[in-house]
């Protein structure tokens, strides 16, 4: 009987051994958690940061090519109702000079 209790001492002294070694664990566990969290955190940020600067880049480069697209559609239409002005005058000059 009494080897039986010793030996239930000694697996309870084992087990509080173990749970003891399994605390830490958890404890060291729970640090790198929370190292992770502040590490993801400022990784988040930090890509955040460059999409926006990307974003901007992005909007900045459309921006001037709608402008250039639309400056050049400007300069044809412009070169166009000139084209279309000096044609008409030629027919009105055409016109009212042809019964002379």
């Amino acid at each position: 009987m009494s080897t039986i209790i010793s030996d239930n001492v000694a697996k309870a002294l084992d087990n509080v051994e173990k749970l003891d070694q399994m605390e830490l664990k958890a404890e060291e566990f729970e640090n790198q958690a929370e190292q992770f969290q502040k590490n993801s955190n400022k990784v988040f940020k930090r890509m955040r940061c460059q999409n926006r600067k990307v974003l901007s880049s992005m909007v900045l480069f459309n921006s001037i090519g709608i402008v250039t697209a639309l400056s050049f559609c400007l300069q044809a239409t412009a070169m166009l109702v000139g084209v279309v002005v000096f044609v008409l005058l030629i027919i009105i000059i055409i016109a009212t000079s042809g019964g002379d």
